[in-house]
């Protein structure tokens, strides 16, 4: 997932928020079931990983405890 810079400007009537990539500095504009990314998909095979690390865990702790 894309290292996240957030910029809020404004106030509370007319509040923005922006999302860039602090590796490219692109703003974040894809979101899948892997993150949150900017145009150049930063590091999605760390996510991808990442995922199946935590869904092994996950199956891990309902073995032992279910």
């Amino acid at each position: 997932m894309c290292e996240i810079n957030q910029k809020a400007t404004g106030n509370a009537k007319r509040f923005s928020l922006s999302l860039t990539c602090s590796k490219t500095g692109k703003p974040i504009n894809k979101t899948n079931e892997w993150g949150m990314f900017c145009e150049d998909m930063c590091d999605l095979e760390n996510c991808k990983k990442g995922v199946g690390q935590l869904k092994d865990l996950i199956t891990g702790f309902n073995k032992l405890f279910g």
